[in-house]
């Protein structure tokens, strides 16, 4: 499979949302932290931080478009209903700073 620029720009984010957000999400847990907590356990501090700038980076170069340009990424995601792309993009962060703290000091 090839990648497009968009996730090999986003590589990071592209792996948490496709590969743990998305329509299978429930195999995790049945909330989508726990999708995100999978994530974290395989994932070293330096894979959190970078995620976590690549998050930053989508926000302040997607802003126009965000919604359009997360699905191009993702293709498809598990998202909260109700939840607007930038608060869920938010959110994630928050879950990822949470770990890489935990991950730092450890």
């Amino acid at each position: 499979m090839g990648y497009s620029e968009l996730q090999k720009q986003f590589f990071n984010l592209f792996t948490l949302l496709a590969g743990y957000l998305n329509q299978d999400f429930d195999i995790f847990g049945p909330d989508l932290d726990d999708a995100v907590n999978a994530f974290i356990d395989v994932s070293d501090a330096a894979t959190i931080a970078e995620t976590r700038a690549e998050i930053a980076h989508f926000l302040k170069t997607k802003a126009n478009d965000l919604d359009a340009e997360l699905e191009r990424l993702s293709g498809g995601h598990a998202q909260e209903p109700g939840m607007s792309t930038h608060a869920y993009l938010l959110w994630l962060d928050g879950l990822l700073a949470e770990a890489q703290g935990r991950k730092d000091d450890a």
